[in-house]
């Protein structure tokens, strides 16, 4: 599965919005095979896509207004 649809399984059908639970971002890392560091990495390259947190942990995901829904 791309890392886009497997944000947009885990985000709220809302934008802008945050992804800030814990367990939603382990399973986000675990679905996409990447470590910490090489998903903020792989996020960040995506357009409308920003973490918050350092290169060993992930605090949030924040998708903008032009994100996609579900």
């Amino acid at each position: 599965m791309n890392l886009e649809k497997i944000l947009i399984k885990h985000a709220p059908n809302t934008r802008p919005c945050g992804i800030r639970n814990i367990e939603a971002i382990q399973e986000i890392k675990n679905e996409s095979g990447l470590n910490d560091s090489a998903l903020a990495e792989a996020l960040n390259e995506l357009p409308h896509v920003s973490t918050v947190g350092g290169s060993n942990e992930i605090a949030s995901i924040e998708l903008d207004e032009g994100f996609p829904t579900k």
